[in-house]
């Protein structure tokens, strides 16, 4: 048998010993306690029947200042990238919103600001912040070049959008 068959067998076998490992995990570990939750919930609510779901007060988005001091952090402070990662991260199915803004366009630099926050019904929570530098270079010569100016006038029509 070529060695290309065997490792192909060889994988398939381990993706599928793989996914019987998380889905008996999953429904001998996680799932009971989910389970559970449920249960008691469904337990507690009132026996009349389904009430109608009271609107959640909006909550106002916080100011970055103010989510940054909200949660632990662990500060990233490098020469080529400045930012914070919250503490108690996201999970994989978690709604985030990411949002990218170039912060300053020098000679042959662009800085961009980045922050993502996971969207939640407790509301927005910031996640995590960086801001990153990128030189424009010439790659046939490897030295920086200025920022085009088309990329500069696309970004002026991005800043004066609402």
């Amino acid at each position: 048998m070529p060695n290309d068959n065997k490792n192909l067998i060889t994988f398939v076998a381990m993706a599928i010993l793989l996914l019987v490992t998380y889905e008996t995990y999953t429904w001998f570990v996680v799932d009971p306690a989910a389970r559970a939750a449920a249960a008691r919930a469904h337990a507690e609510a009132p026996a009349a029947g389904p009430a109608a779901p009271a609107a959640a007060p909006a909550q106002p988005r916080l100011s970055r200042v103010a989510a940054l001091a909200l949660s632990p952090r662990v500060i990233v402070d490098t020469p080529s990238l400045a930012g914070s990662i919250a503490l108690k991260g996201a999970r994989f199915d978690d709604l985030l919103e990411i949002f990218v803004r170039v912060e300053r366009i020098g000679t042959t630099s662009i800085t961009y600001d980045h922050a993502a926050y996971r969207v939640d019904d407790d509301g927005d929570t910031l996640m995590v912040t960086a801001k990153a530098t990128v030189v424009c270079i010439a790659l046939d010569e490897r030295k920086a070049v200025p920022v085009p100016d088309a990329f500069r006038a696309q970004i002026a029509t991005l800043e004066d959008q609402p």
